[in-house]
C-alpha cells in the first residue's frame, strides 16, 4: 500500500485531537503532528498567528523526514488554503496519498465542548478567539474533503470512516 498523509481539519472542539488519539492507538508506521502541540514547544511571541505559522513550518519539515523514512503521517490542525496547498505539494513530491477530513459540528455543540474543556483545564474560555476560528472554518471550501459530523458520530464511528478511506 502507498504511504499516506491524513489531515484532520476542523474548528476547535470538533474532535480532531480525539480522533488523532484513536488513530495513534490503531495505526503503525505513522507519525502524528498537532499544530497546537508544536506551537506549545516554541518560544511564544505576541502573535498567535505568527506562532502558528512557525509551528506549521516545523511540521512541514518534519513531514519530509517522515516520508523519506517511508512512514505515514497524521496532522491534527485547522488549515488555511495556503497551508493546504503546501501539504498537497509535499504529498505529490513524495508520492503519498493525501486524505483530507473536515470534522464539523453545530456552533452550539462546539462552543459547549470548548468551554467545558477550557474550564476543566483551568483556562479562561476565549469566546472571541473561538468565534474567529469558527468563522474562518466556515469560510473554507471543502470540495475534496470527507466531511465528518462529530455531533452525530462516536469517535469509533469516525475512526471507521477514516479507515474506510485508507483501504
Amino acid at each position: 500500500m502507498k504511504n499516506y498523509l491524513i489531515l484532520l481539519d476542523g474548528p476547535k472542539g470538533s474532535g480532531k485531537s480525539t480522533l488523532s488519539e484513536l488513530l495513534k492507538n490503531n495505526l503503525s508506521n505513522t507519525e502524528f503532528f498537532s499544530l497546537d502541540n508544536e506551537r506549545k514547544l516554541l518560544e511564544r511571541t505576541d502573535s498567535i498567528d505568527s506562532d502558528n505559522k512557525r509551528a506549521f513550518e516545523i511540521i512541514t519539515e518534519k513531514l519530509k523526514g517522515v516520508f523519506e523514512q517511508n512512514k505515514n503521517a497524521v496532522i491534527d490542525s485547522g488549515i488555511s488554503e495556503e497551508r493546504l496547498k503546501r501539504l498537497e505539494m509535499i504529498s505529490n513530491e513524495y508520492g503519498v496519498q493525501f486524505h483530507k477530513f473536515s470534522l464539523i459540528a453545530p456552533y452550539d455543540v462546539l462552543h459547549s465542548r470548548v468551554k467545558e474543556r477550557d474550564e476543566s483545564r483551568g483556562k479562561d474560555f476565549d469566546k472571541n478567539r473561538f468565534d474567529f476560528t469558527f468563522k474562518a472554518q466556515q469560510s473554507k471550501s471543502f470540495d475534496d474533503f470527507c466531511i465528518i459530523d462529530s455531533s452525530k458520530l462516536s469517535p469509533q464511528e469516525m475512526l471507521k470512516i477514516v479507515y474506510s478511506k485508507l483501504n
